[in-house]
């Protein structure tokens, strides 16, 4: 890349050679420190006019090296950027790839639940439960128990719970709101597949609401029964 110095200063001096022009010249830059020494200077014939003068090949050499290693370390952060990518491209596709492995995993692991639920819903049998009932309102002292009583022809769910559980602890709910005004009762009811261990059971929390001071309200069985949820829709 050349570089080139006005000799225009010299203009009006037409007279003068050009050689000695461009040593008057190189000799001021000298002095105040703008360029190298006279003897740094060459006289190209062919780019040097009336009011030009070139820098030598060394600065030329020395640009050009500047040049080169800019265009290298451009070319390395390039190659850096590029690396840096590839990498996080590389560690978003190995994330995607373990969600979509858990995801698989999940699916089989739900299909695999709901055919256990399957095969236990297919091997369920109607059975006998033995069951009673009560209704509280923990601001009032007086508690309702039904009766013992058992149900034939009824499902316990693969869980453990009473089918159509709701429905006969609300019947219970309707029957106190319709008979006895209670409107706040919550009511619950208990029940087993072995007699024996539902009559301990009934007997054993009769003592407890007692000795607690409770005062119990039997509702008798002529009064109030349970019914299976498929009887209860046919009287309806």
């Amino acid at each position: 890349m050349a570089f080139s110095f006005s000799l225009s200063i010299f203009a009006p001096m037409k007279r003068i050679p050009n050689p000695i022009k461009v040593h008057l010249f190189a000799l001021i830059c000298a002095v105040i420190g703008f360029a190298p020494a006279a003897n740094a200077l060459i006289i190209q014939p062919s780019v040097v006019q009336a009011d030009t003068v070139t820098l030598s090949a060394t600065d030329v050499a020395k640009a050009q090296k500047e040049a080169d290693k800019i265009a290298r370390k451009a070319a390395k952060e390039e190659a850096k950027k590029a690396r840096n990518h590839e990498k996080y491209l590389k560690k978003q596709a190995k994330k995607q790839a373990k969600r979509e492995k858990e995801q698989a995993k999940m699916v089989a692991r739900s299909q695999k639940e709901a055919e256990k639920m399957a095969k236990k819903l297919a091997a369920m049998k109607p059975q006998t439960v033995w069951l009673y009932g009560a209704g509280m309102n923990f601001l009032d002292s007086v508690v309702y128990v039904t009766d013992f009583q058992h149900l034939d022809s009824v499902y316990i769910e693969p869980d453990g719970e009473l089918r159509d559980y709701y429905a006969y602890s609300g019947s219970l709910k309707f029957y106190l709101e319709s008979h006895y005004g209670l409107e706040n009762e919550m009511c619950a009811v208990f029940y087993m597949t072995d007699e024996k261990k539902a009559v301990k059971r009934f007997s054993k929390m009769d003592a407890k609401l007692r000795k607690k001071g409770f005062i119990i309200n039997r509702v008798s069985r002529d009064d109030f029964a349970f019914e299976r949820e498929d009887e209860s829709a046919s009287t309806q």
